[in-house]
C-alpha cells in the first residue's frame, strides 16, 4: 500500500514540476522535483527534469549530476536527457564530452534536429568545420528552419566560403520573413549579408542592406556602423564619421565602435581625436588588443605630423 502511496505522490509531483518547469518558473519546480525525489532518490523523470530546471539557472555543475542520475536509471532509453547534458558540457567547455553526449542523443533519436545542429557548435569549437557543416545539412533536412540555415552561413564564413555563405543567409532570411519572425533575428541576417556583399565588393547591394535594417529599426546601432565603414571602403570619411558617430550615440559601450572612429579620424588626419578613441575603446575593453597597437601608431603618426 505503501509503494502505491509513493507512486502517487511522486507522479503529482513531477506533474507540478514539470507545469512549472513549461512556464519558465525554474526555482518552483526544483522545490517540486525534490518532493518527488525525496521519496525515491533515483526517480529517473524527476533527477532529469532537475538537472533541466539547473541548467536554466546556469548551475551547471549540479545539473550534470542530476543529469548523470537519471542517465544511469534510464539505460539509454531517452535521447532529451543526452541532449541536454551536451548542452551543459558545452557552457563548461567540455566540448569532447559535449561531442559524444550529443552523438548518443542522436543514435537514440535520429530524426532530433536540434542534436545536428548543437553538435555542429561544439564541432566548430573543436575546428571540425567541414563535419558542423554536414551535421547542420542534416539538420536542414529534418527541418528547413532560418536558425538552421544562419548556423550554416556562420560556419561557411569562417570557412571564406563567401558565396555559399550569402546563399545560406539569402534562404535564411526568406524563411525568417514568411515565419514572421522577430526583428532582431531578421535584422542580423540582413546586416550579416551586407558584410558578406561587402566582402564580396558588391558595395552598392551591401548599402541596401544597411540601409534596409535601418528602415526596420532606426536604433540598430551595427547598421550605422557597417555603413560608416562601408562609406570608409569608398574614401568617403565625412560621411563615414557621421555613422559611426551615429552608432556611437546608440550604443556608447561599443569598444568595437571607437575603434572604427578612430580609423575613420586618422584618415582625416585627425590624429589626436583619433588617439582619444583608441583610449576610450580601451577603458571600455581592456583586452582589445587591436586598440592597444592603433594608439601606439597613433602617437607616431602625431609626432610625425608635428615634426
Amino acid at each position: 500500500m505503501n509503494e502505491i502511496l509513493n507512486y502517487m505522490a511522486i507522479k503529482f509531483h513531477n506533474k507540478r514540476a514539470r507545469l512549472f518547469l513549461k512556464i519558465k518558473r525554474y526555482e518552483q519546480s526544483i522545490r517540486y522535483f525534490d518532493k518527488a525525489l525525496k521519496l525515491n532518490s533515483n526517480n529517473p523523470e524527476a533527477n532529469r527534469n532537475k538537472g533541466i530546471a539547473l541548467f536554466y539557472l546556469n548551475k551547471f555543475e549540479e545539473s550534470s549530476a542530476y543529469l548523470d542520475k537519471a542517465i544511469m536509471k534510464l539505460n539509454e532509453r531517452d535521447s532529451i536527457v543526452y541532449h541536454i547534458k551536451g548542452k551543459v558540457l558545452s557552457k563548461m567547455k567540455k566540448f569532447q564530452e559535449a561531442y559524444d553526449s550529443y552523438k548518443q542523443a542522436i543514435k537514440i533519436n535520429p530524426e532530433c534536429y536540434k542534436s545536428y545542429n548543437n553538435i555542429s557548435n561544439v564541432l566548430k569549437h573543436l575546428n571540425r568545420r567541414e563535419e558542423a557543416i554536414q551535421c547542420l545539412d542534416k539538420s536542414i533536412e529534418l527541418k528547413k528552419s532560418c536558425i538552421n540555415y544562419f548556423n550554416k552561413a556562420n560556419c561557411l564564413k569562417e570557412l571564406h566560403r563567401d558565396e555559399e555563405t550569402l546563399i545560406c543567409l539569402n534562404k535564411a532570411i526568406k524563411l525568417c520573413k514568411c515565419k514572421r519572425s522577430n526583428n532582431k533575428h531578421i535584422l542580423n541576417m540582413i546586416n550579416f549579408k551586407g558584410y558578406i556583399l561587402k566582402k564580396l565588393d558588391r558595395f552598392e547591394e551591401a548599402f541596401t542592406c544597411y540601409e534596409k535594417c535601418i528602415q526596420i529599426d532606426v536604433n540598430y546601432a551595427n547598421a550605422y556602423y557597417n555603413k560608416g565603414s562601408l562609406y570608409r571602403n569608398l574614401n568617403l570619411n565625412e560621411e563615414a564619421l557621421k555613422c559611426i558617430n551615429k552608432a556611437i550615440e546608440i550604443n556608447p559601450n561599443s569598444s568595437h565602435f571607437y575603434v572604427g572612429k578612430g580609423i575613420t579620424l586618422k584618415r582625416l588626419k585627425q590624429y589626436e581625436q583619433a588617439i582619444q578613441c583608441y583610449k576610450k575603446a580601451i577603458l571600455i575593453d581592456p583586452n582589445n588588443f587591436r586598440a592597444s597597437i592603433l594608439a601606439q601608431i597613433g602617437y607616431f603618426d602625431l609626432n610625425k605630423f608635428h615634426a
